[in-house]
């Protein structure tokens, strides 16, 4: 198991795409998530993106030695009126190209925003459609779309919201797992995330307690271990992201250090795999 537990570039949201990926490879770590998520963790401009940029973003991932195998991409469909922002089709299909031509096989996207009181029906439907023209056009590159649904904050957080969002994608759709989020809601991690693994093309680890997702691992109540091994037990086979932001190089490096000793003690020989 502690082969399949890999870094996000968004453990150094700060610093150059190229910078991220030499931390993590020192680290020990030949693949990893690329994150990209505009004004915020920016290893790639997704809404401004050129041939040009696209060339360089290969060849620093190419040179740093790390292999990216998922790409996070934090934007969705809706504005806040709940009008379809039809810029996003140009800059979804940036984040694919980026995506394909990394060999990436999933490109995660976001669930949404939360809808104003009786208008949730209405968004799940626009948020659906749009997914699905997505999903086919990422299909055709031989990548899968994967919503982060749970969410915190999203039109998916809660457990009752998560199922109506999911009765509305079409099943080549697939999902992206944090227990962070779950627990944040105040949800069983672990329960959910096996309810939903039969459907799991990546999942992300970050400790969490109910309103809280920004804690280092150990320091709150996600039961790892229950959580990876429902959905290994769902049949999933791909990586798990350690995936939390930090605020500068020095934090990025200490807490990556602290997250590959936690999961080194949680998985270690002794113990065996999940």
């Amino acid at each position: 198991m502690k082969d399949r537990i890999i870094p996000s570039t968004m453990i150094f949201r700060t610093l150059p795409l190229k910078k991220a990926l030499e931390h993590i490879r020192n680290a020990g770590y030949e693949k990893a998530e690329l994150c990209v998520v505009p004004g915020w963790v920016d290893h790639y401009d997704v809404r401004n993106a050129t041939p040009e940029k696209l060339a360089e973003a290969i060849s620093t991932v190419a040179a740093s030695g790390v292999r990216i195998v998922a790409v996070n991409f934090g934007l969705s469909w809706l504005d806040e009126a709940g009008n379809i922002d039809y810029d996003m089709d140009r800059i979804a299909r940036n984040a694919l190209n980026l995506t394909s031509a990394l060999g990436a096989k999933v490109m995660t996207f976001a669930a949404g925003r939360i809808p104003p009181d009786g208008k949730r029906q209405n968004w799940l439907k626009k948020i659906a459609g749009r997914n699905a023209e997505l999903a086919d056009l990422a299909a055709a590159r031989g990548v899968t779309l994967s919503i982060e649904a749970p969410h915190k904050r999203s039109i998916a957080e809660q457990p009752e919201d998560i199922a109506a969002y999911w009765a509305d994608q079409i099943d080549s759709i697939k999902v992206t797992l944090d227990p962070a989020h779950m627990t944040y809601a105040g949800a069983n991690a672990a329960e959910i995330a096996g309810s939903l693994a039969y459907r799991c093309a990546h999942a992300h680890l970050r400790d969490a307690v109910k309103g809280n997702s920004l804690l280092q691992y150990g320091e709150g109540c996600v039961d790892f271990r229950a959580y990876i091994s429902a959905i290994v037990q769902g049949g999933y086979t791909g990586d798990f992201s350690m995936e939390f932001p930090t605020e500068s190089e020095e934090e990025g490096v200490a807490r990556l250090n602290h997250a590959k000793d936690f999961f080194a003690k949680l998985y270690s020989e002794a113990e065996g795999g999940c």
